[in-house]
């Protein structure tokens, strides 16, 4: 939540400048929404960076067309904290006239960069013609690797099926930076971009092989489910995460027998993305493997599995969940079994949180899941 700041001697000085200028100054007074034309004057006239960095803030969450001219005219000329915001505003109202300049700022360093690709997702979605554009960059052989990368992942987060065929082809080639293509490729859930990731889940290359696990996790195609089977197999790690990760996705006919045995990999990770899967499935075929979890050395292996056990909701886990409770001094797992326990909802299960809150009455425990768990590390906007 933004804080208030407060009225300094640079601020009183804006006031005055605005004042004079009036609210609409010449040309500014053409705007529709009051609110626009305020924050346009004190975008263009105020001398306080702060306030014009608010103002470009606010012109991105008002998202009016009718500022795209002066967007881009600040955009050339006030300093980076305010091209952000205006490069991200830009993004917001997608006018495709805006396109080129803010692609021309990819580049600049490292913040910018991510600006641009933040705008370029919201380009993608809101024109057609943006789309295209993005379309040209990802096969123009003669630009740099770097912004063709940065094309292609904003098409896959687009998820317009159009750009289909150029991820493809991004794909296939030798580009730096080309793996991002599987990723978009699945998050377009087209049949057709099948094969190519087939392809690349069986690539020598560690990264195409993961980010193609995880393109079959988003595709959505039942296909995909003995790929994702074989490379949980897979020498690289990362590989093995994704592809457990990926088949909790699909709640098929072998898909739990394959994940079991996962759950003894060597990597922390990949046993918590299979502990997850397991749980994303619902199927009660799992519990036994998990509960033996429920005393593991790792107290994060033991709440995720509480976590799964919950989302199963089956009666099955009960005793385990019980005995797990009473012999783990751990306030946070106790709450998360008590979590799992409320999930199942059982009269049992309900006796066993009764009794454990009238042992617990002098002491405030959460008892929501939510509280108890960690995030997953990643965002799958890196991909």
């Amino acid at each position: 939540m933004r804080q208030p700041y407060r009225l300094t001697f640079i601020s009183l000085i804006s006031l005055c400048l605005l004042l004079l200028l009036g609210c609409g100054s010449k040309g500014d007074e053409n705007f529709t929404n009051p609110e626009t034309a305020l924050a346009v004057s004190k975008l263009k006239y105020s001398p306080d960076l702060i306030e014009r960095i608010e103002a470009s803030f606010q012109l991105g969450s008002l998202a009016d067309p009718e500022t795209v001219d002066v967007l881009m005219e600040v955009l050339q000329n006030d300093e980076e904290a305010v091209q952000i915001n205006c490069i991200l505003a830009l993004g917001e109202i997608g006018n495709v006239k805006a396109f080129d300049l803010v692609i021309s700022y990819f580049g600049k360093n490292d913040i910018l960069n991510d600006v641009v690709f933040k705008a370029s997702v919201k380009f993608a979605k809101k024109s057609d013609e943006a789309l295209e554009r993005l379309i040209s960059i990802v096969r123009d052989e003669s630009l740099g690797a770097e912004l063709r990368t940065l094309a292609a992942r904003a098409l896959g987060l687009s998820k317009n099926k159009r750009a289909l065929d150029a991820l493809i082809e991004f794909l296939y080639s030798d580009v730096p930076g080309h793996h991002y293509a599987a990723a978009g490729i699945g998050r377009l859930g087209d049949p057709k971009g099948f094969d190519s990731l087939v392809w690349a889940i069986q690539s020598e290359d560690n990264m195409v092989r993961k980010m193609a696990a995880f393109g079959m996790g988003k595709l959505g195609d039942d296909r995909a489910v003995p790929y994702l089977i074989n490379a949980l197999e897979d020498a690289n790690e990362k590989v093995r995460l994704q592809s457990a990760r990926a088949l909790g996705n699909y709640p098929l006919e072998g898909v739990v027998e394959a994940l079991i045995p996962v759950l003894n990999d060597a990597s922390t990770r990949v046993r918590i993305s299979t502990i997850k899967s397991l749980g994303n499935l619902g199927d009660p075929k799992a519990v036994t493997a998990l509960t033996k979890l429920l005393d593991d050395p790792d107290e994060t292996i033991c709440l995720r599995a509480s976590r799964a056990l919950g989302k199963i909701a089956s009666p099955e886990a009960i005793g385990s969940l019980k005995t797990a409770l009473s012999q783990n001094p751990s306030s946070r797992l106790q709450g998360a079994i008590l979590s799992a326990l409320n999930e199942i909802s059982t009269p049992e299960a309900l006796d066993i949180i009764n009794e454990y809150k009238a042992k617990m009455k002098d002491k405030k425990m959460e008892v929501e899941g939510k509280t108890i768990f960690l995030e997953e590390e990643e965002s799958e906007d890196e991909f």
